[in-house]
């Protein structure tokens, strides 16, 4: 079966979105500090974060690109996710990240970021990403 690659930085581990992970996910993704920035601040319900997961599932299996739960180095709570989600609205990838504020301004959210858009860049064979919301551009790099 395809799957990602673990991903592991100085300080966190990265590991493949899960139908396990659904939990600890909504409990992120209904954060006020989250939603205000992922979710145009909207407490979105269970059903419609598992329904989130199972697509970023779909795009795992089918293109082996897809979301990272975030985990604090060998801690086992997930703290965050990072990723790549297909834009529906035009032609490429978006970079997608959030992560508990506990954890805000440590660099985490960079930390995890890199390794995934070097994944994308690697291993993928990607020449660029979009960040969102801001859309920003990050172009493969000589």
């Amino acid at each position: 079966m395809p799957g990602l690659p673990d991903l592991n930085t100085p300080r966190l581990k990265l590991r493949q979105w899960r139908a396990d992970h659904v939990d600890a996910l909504h409990a992120l993704w209904i954060d006020a500090g989250v939603r205000r920035y992922l979710w145009d601040d909207e407490i979105i319900s269970r059903e419609r974060a598992a329904e989130v997961v199972e697509e970023a599932l779909e795009l795992i299996e089918a293109r082996e690109i897809g979301m990272w739960s975030v985990y604090l180095g060998a801690e086992p709570e997930i703290i965050g996710f990072c990723g790549l989600r297909e834009m529906h609205d035009r032609q490429g990838f978006e970079l997608l990240y959030a992560i508990m504020q506990d954890y805000w301004g440590q660099g985490l959210v960079v930390e995890a970021s890199r390794a995934v858009l070097r994944d994308a860049f690697d291993r993928c064979g990607f020449e660029s990403v979009t960040r969102w919301p801001t859309l920003p551009t990050w172009r493969r790099s000589g």
